[in-house]
């Protein structure tokens, strides 16, 4: 939502859908100036009722917005409601390299190993540590150049 003197955008809903039954109103921003107008409200019932979802199911979270979206239609879930919240977040895992880069990996003897991988994925050149020249990637056993390769 913008405002009509300035251009400035001062109001900001976004939602996340499969497209066919269900939709969650993941943000509604409204800038601090224009709170307490009822944009927040017109910005969700736009994009509820107004938008091409409004034949699906919709959700939220709000901590302490349940007055404010009650306006806008929504409720408290009934009994056939269920909800598995999110547990500690996994740590991020290294990528796992394709069958060419461990087929490169293989072939040099020098450390640290995941310098390899950023060599290939990088594209910069690879040099044989026995032969000291640069290898090709028929020569690393690959059928085809990974894309954007040289």
């Amino acid at each position: 939502m913008y405002e009509r003197a300035s251009g400035l955008m001062i109001g900001l809903a976004r939602a996340v859908s499969d497209g066919e039954s269900l939709a969650n109103i993941a943000d509604v921003y409204v800038h601090p100036d224009h709170r307490g107008t009822e944009l927040g409200v017109q910005l969700v019932q736009t994009m509820v009722d107004g938008g091409p979802g409004s034949h699906l199911s919709w959700m939220l979270h709000t901590r302490d917005a349940h007055g404010f979206y009650a306006k806008a239609g929504f409720r408290a879930p009934d009994e056939t409601y269920l909800e598995r919240p999110g547990g500690p977040r996994a740590p991020a895992r290294p990528p796992v390299p394709d069958r060419c880069t461990r087929r490169a990996l293989r072939s040099f003897s020098y450390d640290p190993p995941d310098r390899f991988y950023h060599d290939i994925k990088g594209f910069t050149p690879i040099v044989s540590a026995r032969t000291s020249r640069v290898l090709s990637w028929e020569e690393l056993g690959c059928m085809t150049k990974p894309s954007g390769s040289v």
